[in-house]
């Protein structure tokens, strides 16, 4: 890997393959589980130790969603060849011919790997999942453990949440191609 896109990729692969693709998913899949055994054998005792594993898991959400949303935007200028401009050789082009060249370059790299699609299309997937992880957040902070909505509603909301994180992980996986074609 080039070291120009290593503090960024460093970043990216810390998050999804040490965080997100790896813990995070697993604990929601557990999550998502643990729901079923509550409604099977529901109790008071359940219901509190569901409600200890949610408060864990989501904050993980909360600490992570500001690093997912930086690199999201930082990636199309951090994945950009014009970086190369900043090193030997490249960095002893003429400064008139730097604009033309680092215009054609980052626009040509753009439309031949959809970066801009790609951060878009992450950038919504993140919206989604961020979307179920609130709809989480408000249903165990309106309703008491005496309600059913846990068992049922909070199944469904952590199910897509999980779905959402899944593809999340996905997409951010797609950006290590864009760095491996430079």
């Amino acid at each position: 890997m080039n070291n120009i896109y290593k503090r960024w990729e460093q970043e990216r692969g810390e998050l999804n393959h040490k965080w997100l693709g790896t813990n995070y998913l697993l604990q929601l899949k557990s999550f998502n589980k643990y729901i079923e055994e509550v409604k099977k054998i529901d109790s008071m005792e359940n219901r509190k130790e569901l409600l200890s594993i949610f408060t864990y898991i989501i904050l993980q959400w909360q600490e992570n969603r500001e690093l997912i949303l930086d690199l999201l935007k930082l990636a199309e200028i951090e994945l950009s060849p014009v970086n190369y401009f900043n090193y030997l050789p490249l960095s002893s082009t003429s400064e008139s011919n730097k604009v033309w060249l680092k215009s054609i370059i980052h626009n040509t790299w753009l439309s031949k790997y959809e970066v801009i699609k790609l951060v878009e299309n992450s950038k919504k997937i993140f919206f989604d999942a961020d979307y179920e992880y609130n709809k989480l957040i408000n249903l165990f902070e309106t309703i008491d453990l005496l309600d059913d909505k846990i068992p049922g509603e909070g199944q469904k909301i952590a199910s897509n949440f999980l779905n959402a994180c899944t593809d999340l992980s996905y997409k951010l996986s797609e950006f290590s191609k864009i760095q491996r074609a430079l």
